[in-house]
């Protein structure tokens, strides 16, 4: 698979059942992806990371230090359709053995609460759980404007629960909330509201929040009121329960110290979490959030979360777990979503960070040659950097004291063969330098260029130019007769004429067959050197220099928008260290998954990106 095709959700959907069922349940393999020796597969975990797609992936490519160096396959993706996620982590049984006793003790719920008749306190989370969790707490910089409950009395064995569930839509600041339920300890409804955000909206988010534009337009009711009907309702001694309850007191924009999150209080090994919906089904044996609906009913998930951390209590840890194969059955594939904060994924950040990208790209992909003499032959000068690359534009600059050339090639290979072999060239009669624009977008060019040859995806790939204009493969692949281990070519065309360029990509089967071609090229018609631009990089890269250039230079920006991205740097290093967490629990020899899937809720469609992978790949492999 590889080149510039997009493989769609339902291309994955197949993946992933050939991956669980394989040929013994009649299933055909993927013709985009196979796996060999699939019938030693351990297992399969998809990590799913929501609001996060490619733009953030390139953006942020030296903090997802642990994604770029694990997985050697990436494909790209559409922007997320919605109803992906449900299919990965369907519900469906299959056939488990009862739990050893070894088995139930090393389980963390087992390892949690052994002891039988456990206090209630036991089952709220600790600070440094709430931390880990990203629920908002008291000193966090971030929830510094967040509005504390009062509720902060001794907790004992008949502290009341309350059941919690909010409804979000989209707006210009990110996810907002529009709806709130409350029940008390029986289960009844002490709140049911809709909530007016400050904010204009985007997106009603219909399919899951329940609430349309007409159904808003009359409410009132702010988050403000909201906040202070709770910090009055709620005793001092009150514990809240909710399924993922982190996201609801973020879009209450409150912080409450004693909680019982059904999310996690369910969790089995490697962080892997249900959903709400299958938790009610399995274990209370109800039917909830049903497709006849008009989105969720935030006062019947309050009160399903408050039935299952009540069936917990009571029934104990071991009962609970005893019943696990039947009941909450160990599905083929393990699905675990982690959430970018809401604040790092709002319109203007993004517009901020896509503009931000585009100008780092131009600036690489442009390189300053000179000085150039008097009676300097430009043509020959050009037809000198034209064999390193397809050249974007070339102009001359007549303003410094000699004249130079500003060139911009359309890959990074090209800008980076010339600055390596034609710095101090005497080419046209002129001794040339050339150097990129120095600017604070550059500043870790070097880096990211030495970061990028080492990239699993771009080993075996080499990128070759000087390619002969009407050429076609098969006169190529006679030219390029003595390399051996040669897979496959990849020949871009221009997006407006749809002719090759002067430049293709080389993949080898192995490294050490790329090595040697590049050792074989030199001195030949072509220029060559190890790819930086993956497949999927070089789509993505060509679709976003394509609309355009943004970034004024020297504009002094505002300090708000600098600790947002500050933030969202910070944010993104955090998912990829959870990701490491997870993938080091994560069995040898299973296939893991790991989603960036894109959003198209925003102003703008972005596309998402798929890595993929075989723990150990040993006996088991895959190619793509």
């Amino acid at each position: 698979m590889f080149g510039e095709s997009q493989i769609s959700y339902e291309q994955l959907g197949e993946l992933l059942k050939y991956a669980t069922e394989g040929k013994h349940h009649n299933v055909t393999q993927p013709s985009w992806c196979r796996i060999h020796h699939r019938r030693q597969l351990a297992g399969v975990t998809v990590v799913i990371l929501h609001h996060v797609d490619q733009l953030h992936f390139y953006r942020y490519y030296l903090q997802f230090k642990h994604l770029r160096k694990t997985f050697k396959h990436r494909f790209c993706l559409p922007a997320l359709s919605g109803d992906f996620i449900e299919k990965p982590g369907g519900s469906g049984t299959n056939d488990c053995q009862q739990l050893s006793r070894e088995e139930m003790d090393e389980d963390p719920i087992i390892q949690k609460y052994a002891e039988k008749g456990c206090s209630l306190s036991s089952y709220i989370l600790t600070g440094e759980e709430m931390q880990l969790h990203d629920y908002p707490i008291k000193g966090c910089a971030a929830c510094s404007h967040f509005v504390q409950t009062h509720c902060n009395g001794p907790v004992t064995d008949s502290s009341p629960l309350f059941g919690l569930d909010c409804e979000m839509c989209l707006t210009d600041k990110g996810s907002k909330l529009t709806r709130i339920a409350v029940v008390d300890t029986s289960g009844r409804c002490l709140m049911n509201e809709l909530v007016k955000p400050e904010w204009p909206i985007r997106n009603y988010l219909t399919c899951y929040s329940g609430i349309t534009e007409k159904l808003l337009q009359p409410v009132q009711t702010t988050l403000a009121e909201i906040q202070a009907r709770l910090r009055n309702m709620l005793p001092p001694d009150a514990i809240l329960v909710g399924h993922s309850l982190d996201a609801d007191l973020r879009a209450l924009e409150m912080i409450h110290p004693k909680v019982i999150d059904t999310s996690l209080l369910y969790t089995r090994k490697g962080g892997r979490r249900f959903k709400l919906k299958f938790l009610a089904a399995a274990v209370l044996g109800k039917e909830i959030q049903s497709k006849a609906q008009l989105g969720h009913d935030p006062t019947e998930d309050a009160q399903c979360a408050l039935e299952l951390a009540q069936y917990f209590i009571e029934q104990g840890a071991r009962k609970i777990l005893q019943k696990a194969p039947e009941e909450i059955p160990k599905s083929p594939i393990n699905v675990i979503q982690l959430v970018l904060d809401s604040k790092h994924v709002t319109a203007d950040l993004l517009a901020e960070t896509t503009s931000k990208m585009r100008a780092k790209l131009s600036d690489l992909l442009t390189i300053y040659v000179g000085p150039l003499s008097k009676n300097v032959c430009l043509k020959t000068v050009k037809k000198a950097f034209r064999k390193c690359g397809h050249i974007q534009t070339i102009r001359v600059i007549p303003e410094t004291v000699k004249p130079h050339l500003c060139i911009q090639y359309e890959v990074l290979e090209g800008a980076q063969l010339a600055l390596e072999e034609l710095n101090g060239a005497e080419i046209g009669g002129s001794a040339l330098q050339i150097q990129r624009p120095v600017t604070e977008r550059t500043l870790d060019g070097e880096m990211l260029v030495q970061e990028l040859e080492r990239d699993p995806e771009n080993e075996g790939m080499v990128y070759l130019a000087g390619v002969r204009k009407g050429q076609d493969e098969t006169e190529l692949r006679e030219q390029l007769g003595p390399l051996k281990g040669l897979r496959s070519i990849f020949w871009p065309r221009g997006l407006q004429t749809g002719r090759r360029r002067n430049y293709c990509f080389l993949r080898f089967q192995s490294p050490e067959c790329a090595s040697e071609a590049l050792r074989l090229l030199q001195g030949s018609m072509f220029r060559s050197r190890k790819a930086l631009s993956s497949p999927t990089f070089f789509r993505w890269a060509r679709l976003v220099n394509e609309k355009g250039q943004g970034g004024a230079e020297g504009q002094e920006e505002p300090q708000q928008v600098l600790d947002l991205e500050l933030g969202l740097t910070r944010a993104i290093k955090k998912l990829d260290r959870r990701v490491k967490t997870l993938y080091e629990q994560v069995p040898e020899n299973s296939l893991c998954l790991v989603l960036l899937p894109g959003t198209d809720r925003l102003s703008s469609s972005l596309g998402g990106l798929g890595l993929l992978g075989i723990k150990g790949e040993k006996s088991i492999s895959t190619s793509c």
